[in-house]
């Protein structure tokens, strides 16, 4: 019984992921799907698409995270999530202007 309630403490306090680790992976997931993207000379709108798809695990963690820090901190879940979906089109466009500028110089980018 006390090991049993012991662990539901546990878990209930267990801390909820962190929302810029997981941007930071979603980043570096975008950045994985540029370098070997442009090995293949993909099109900007075709990486852009390869992109989205590979990264959406990371993606949905990053949501997560996300709306779980911004309800502790009681803003909104509907305003939570336009503030996500407005940073996510704005690192994907960005990324994207990034992709067609490396494919056009034939350069990439230098891996952090």
């Amino acid at each position: 019984m006390i090991v049993t309630s012991l662990a539901a403490l546990l878990l209930a306090a267990a801390p909820a992921a962190d929302p810029l680790a997981t941007r930071k992976a979603f980043l570096a997931c975008l950045d994985d799907t540029v370098i070997e993207n442009l090995d293949k000379k993909t099109s900007a709108d075709d990486w852009e698409k390869a992109a989205i798809a590979a990264c959406k695990p990371k993606q949905d963690a990053w949501n997560a995270a996300t709306l779980a820090a911004d309800a502790a901190d009681r803003i909104p879940a509907k305003q939570s999530q336009a503030d996500f979906d407005e940073q996510l089109a704005d690192f994907i466009d960005n990324k994207k202007d990034l992709y067609g500028d490396y494919l056009q110089s034939n350069s990439r980018p230098v891996k952090r």
